[in-house]
Parts: C-alpha cells; sequence; structure tokens
C-alpha cells in the first residue's frame, strides 16, 4: 500500500534543490548516490541501443519541473515582479531623497 508521500512528485529529491541558498554546502555531505529508477532506465535504454531521452536528464537536473507547468510560471512571475519593483525603487530613490531634504513648509507646525 501506497502511502501520500509516495505519491509525491518531490519525494526524492535533496535538501539544497529546493532552497538554492544552500548550494554551497553540497560539498559538506556525501555525493548523492544515483536514482535507482533513472539508473534501471538508462541501463534498459543502452542495452536496446537507446538514447536517454534529453527532458528526462532536465528532469533530473531542475527538480521544480516536476511540478508542472503552474509552480514554473509561478516562480517566473515572482522573478519579474522583483526585477519591476527594483527597477521602480531605483527611480523612485532621487525623488524620494528630493522631498526628504526640501524645506517645504508642508509638515511644519505654524
Amino acid at each position: 500500500m501506497m502511502d501520500i508521500e509516495d505519491l509525491h512528485p518531490m519525494r526524492k529529491t535533496k535538501l539544497d534543490d529546493i532552497l538554492p541558498f544552500l548550494k554551497p554546502f553540497r560539498k559538506c555531505r556525501k555525493a548523492p548516490k544515483e536514482d535507482f529508477d533513472h539508473a534501471l532506465r538508462t541501463t534498459f535504454l543502452k542495452e536496446l541501443g537507446l538514447k536517454v531521452p534529453k527532458s528526462e536528464i532536465e528532469l533530473i537536473n531542475e527538480p521544480f519541473l516536476r511540478l508542472g507547468y503552474g509552480v514554473n510560471s509561478y516562480f517566473d512571475i515572482m522573478l519579474q515582479i522583483f526585477y519591476l519593483f527594483s527597477f521602480i525603487s531605483v527611480i523612485c530613490l532621487p525623488i524620494m531623497y528630493s522631498y526628504s531634504t526640501a524645506e517645504s513648509q508642508g509638515m511644519q507646525e505654524f
């Protein structure tokens, strides 16, 4: 009988694949073993004289592709929003500085 954990598409991924800021610490742990299912499939394909599809190699290198288009498009949109707000912040910094140093009477008491 299968558990819910067995059905999750990212059950075999390492923590540093999910959290990119942990990638520098890969040297601290042992080299990951190759996935048994992938190794078995690669062996069968080599015996049959077939190549391993590029899409399968991409799935191994990029774990978020297993989760589908929705998750990947979410990350792309979040990255675009980050760039947009960074650009707007850089453009607005001189305006905010000029308002902070101006001697206007709008905020002073009479």
